[in-house]
This record gives C-alpha cells, structure tokens and sequence, in this order.
C-alpha cells in the first residue's frame, strides 16, 4: 500500500519537456530536481542545494500546481517528506 503524505506547503516550477529534471521542487527548504519518474531507477531526483544556494532572478520555469505532477514525482516528494 503507497503511504500517504501531504504535499502541502511544497512549490513546484516546471521548465519544460526538453530537461530530464524539468521540476524544480521546493520541500521547505530544500530544492530538488526531478523528472517525470522520479522514483524509478532511470529517473530524476537530485538535490539542487538550500533555498539559500538558488540564484536570485533565475529562471525555474512556469510554477505549477503540484497535484499536476505525475504519479512518480508525487512520490519522490513524499519519500523526501
């Protein structure tokens, strides 16, 4: 049985198709990169640094909802969680 978190308080910016870790995903104040099948082997899911690391004014991409996300980056964010 897939266990069962909350994805509040997470931020999600999607930069395209064209980048195997098209997420960028804010869990509190960490920030990750992630693809579309983030919890499988052949996946995304690397750590980008500290809300304090990310450049300011850089482009992340177009913020989105994050119950969009696929099923494999939902959870990739709740093993993070």
């Amino acid at each position: 049985m897939a266990k069962k978190c909350s994805l509040k308080g997470v931020v999600v910016f999607d930069s395209g198709p064209k980048f195997a870790d098209r997420y960028t995903v804010f869990i509190d104040k960490d920030v990750y990169g992630m693809s579309s099948n983030a919890n499988m082997p052949n996946g995304v899911c690397m750590y980008i640094g500290s809300i304090a690391d990310i450049e300011k004014g850089k482009h992340l991409g177009k913020r989105i909802d994050v119950k969009k996300l696929p099923k494999g980056t939902k959870a990739a964010i709740c093993d993070r969680k």
